[in-house]
């Protein structure tokens, strides 16, 4: 298994966790990750690579969590399956990437609590073949940030 860029970098650097709509403590990550730009076009994602897509915060809890393909991934004889994770538990099903889907989470269930910063991880099985194009990914993901004390009433 390959990480990538690292096990200790973020592929992309640039996401930011936006506050939802009235305020308070959610943040709404939406972002599209092409995946041939983040790790050039002449690294192509091999079985079992893990791609650090960007950092969720300490101290987060995670609602919900939706993945979709805005361009498929291509090449390969079998299957390409993509799911989300935060290093312990998968948000998203993987699901076969070689055609355009949307995938809701999985049976995991919501909420997740993030106690130390993770990334959020891309997860690769490639059966039978290679890759010419890893495609591209739009993740939209619902948190709270949990790190201010709360006081008991």
């Amino acid at each position: 298994m390959a990480d990538r860029p690292s096990a200790s970098t973020a592929a992309d650097t640039n996401v930011s966790l936006k506050p939802a709509a009235g305020g308070g403590n959610l943040w709404v990550m939406k972002r599209e990750f092409d995946l041939d730009t983040l790790l050039t076009s002449t690294t192509k994602l091999i079985n079992t690579d893990v791609v650090n897509l960007f950092a969720i915060p300490a101290n987060s809890v995670i609602l919900s969590c939706h993945m979709a393909m805005t361009r498929v991934a291509a090449g390969g004889t079998g299957t390409c399956t993509y799911s989300v994770h935060d290093g312990t538990d998968e948000y998203v099903a993987a699901t076969d990437m070689l055609t355009l889907a949307t995938m809701g989470p999985t049976t995991a269930t919501f909420p997740q609590p993030i106690e130390a910063a993770v990334y959020c991880e891309l997860r690769v099985l490639v059966q039978g073949g290679t890759l010419t194009d890893n495609g591209k990914i739009q993740i939209t993901m619902v948190g709270i940030d949990c790190s201010s004390s709360v006081t008991n009433v």
